[in-house]
C-alpha cells in the first residue's frame, strides 16, 4: 500500500510539474521532428553460456519529459534470459527513475510493465541512453527484441516516437 501512495505522489508531482514548466518551455522545443528509441548494436552476436548488454538509446528531436518502455520481448523465448537493469539517465541530474513492478517472464520471453524516466525541465536534440540490460545466452537461435512504450510525450504532446529492434544471434 505505502509503494501505492508513494507512486501516486511521485506521478502527481511529474504532471504538476509538467503544467507549470510547459508554458516556460520555447516554442521550439516543442515540435521539430521525431523521436526514436532502439538498440546500440542493432545485431549482436553472442555464445552459449555468455552474459552480455543490449542498450537502449533514445534519439530526442522534440522535446519530451517523460519516456518509458512498457513492456519488452525478447522471442522467440527460450534463448536469452532477461538478468537486470541499468537505468541511463536522458535528463541529466534531473532524472527521476521509477520502476514499475516488474513481471519478468523469460518462458515467454517478456519483462513488463518496465520502466519510466522522467524530468524537468524537458530534453530536445539529444541521443542518451535509456537504459542498459543484461542477458544471458541460454542455447543457440536468434532473438528479436522489441520494445512497447508509452510515456513519450513533450508536454502533453506526443509526436510519435519510431520504436526500432535488436536482433540477438547466439551461437555455439
Amino acid at each position: 500500500m505505502r509503494k501505492l501512495v508513494i507512486g501516486i505522489v511521485f506521478l502527481t508531482l511529474v504532471m504538476s510539474a509538467t503544467a507549470v514548466l510547459s508554458a516556460s518551455v520555447p516554442k521550439a522545443m516543442l515540435k521539430v521532428g521525431p523521436n526514436y528509441m532502439g538498440f546500440s548494436e542493432s545485431s549482436k552476436t553472442v555464445k552459449v553460456g555468455s552474459t552480455f548488454t543490449m542498450t537502449i538509446y533514445v534519439d530526442v528531436h522534440s522535446a519530451i519529459n517523460a519516456v518509458a518502455v512498457d513492456k519488452l520481448t525478447f522471442l522467440p523465448a527460450g534463448i536469452i534470459y532477461y538478468k537486470s537493469v541499468v537505468m541511463g539517465n536522458v535528463f541529466g541530474d534531473n532524472t527521476i527513475v521509477s520502476l514499475k513492478p516488474w513481471v519478468i517472464d523469460n518462458a515467454k520471453g517478456s519483462v513488463g510493465p518496465t520502466f519510466l524516466l522522467a524530468g524537468m525541465p524537458p530534453v530536445n536534440n539529444v541521443k542518451k541512453t535509456l537504459a542498459t540490460i543484461t542477458f544471458t545466452a541460454m542455447k543457440v537461435g536468434t532473438v528479436t527484441l522489441t520494445m512497447a512504450t508509452g510515456a513519450t510525450a513533450g508536454n502533453g504532446i506526443d509526436p510519435g516516437t519510431t520504436k526500432y529492434t535488436g536482433i540477438v544471434n547466439v551461437v555455439k
